[in-house]
C-alpha cells in the first residue's frame, strides 16, 4: 500500500497490468480507493473502447 503495487490481471479478456504508486506508511487505504477509480478506466483502455 505505502510503496506497493496493484496488479490486475483479465484471464477472458487477455490483458494484465500493474497501478504503482508510492505513499507514506499506513496509507494502504488510500492506494485502494486509487485502484478502485480507474479500475473500469483500465479495462475500457484494454478493451479499447
Amino acid at each position: 500500500g505505502a510503496y506497493g503495487a496493484y496488479p490486475f490481471i483479465d484471464f477472458e479478456n487477455g490483458y494484465y497490468g500493474i497501478l504503482a504508486r508510492q505513499g507514506e506508511l499506513g496509507t494502504f487505504q488510500e492506494g485502494i480507493k486509487l485502484f478502485e477509480s480507474v479500475s473500469q478506466k483500465l479495462k475500457n483502455w484494454a478493451l479499447m473502447e
